[in-house]
């Protein structure tokens, strides 16, 4: 029995070895091939960097994800996916949106750098930030 293990290893290891697999910075254990396009989610439970497009939904009661990065020039859209009204209100003015009913959007296009807290006006206790980088 120990033998026909080690023939299936062996054979293993051979056909691995005759494909062409190898360890690569580029590929993952599935052999799937990174996107260097791709930012991948900081450790900290934020949201990545993007170029273009962000959004946030609403769900039980929070923003999720409650802080989200984006890229000078990014439209963020919240959307309400909860069974109460919700609203977006910004600390500092330069954006409220009306009453969100469940599945209603609300977009804002960030045009400058900085970090730009944020609340529901319903319900205060739900809070976010956007930060912009440039």
């Amino acid at each position: 029995m120990r033998a026909h293990r080690m023939t299936i290893v062996t054979v293993a290891l051979a056909g691995l070895v005759a494909t062409g697999c190898s360890s690569s910075s580029d590929s993952d254990s599935t052999g799937a091939t990174a996107d260097p396009a791709v930012t991948p989610a900081p450790a900290d439970g934020t949201a990545a960097a993007s170029a273009g497009v962000g959004s946030v939904s609403i769900v039980d009661f929070a923003f999720a994800p409650a802080d989200l990065t984006v890229a000078v020039g990014t439209t963020v859209t919240w959307t309400n996916n909860d069974g109460s009204s919700h609203s977006i209100e910004s600390g500092d003015g330069s954006f409220d949106s009306d009453d969100l009913s469940d599945g209603d959007t609300f977009e804002h296009d960030f045009d400058s750098a900085g970090s730009f807290p944020y609340l529901c006006g319903i319900h205060v206790s739900m809070s976010g930030t956007i930060t912009v980088t440039g």
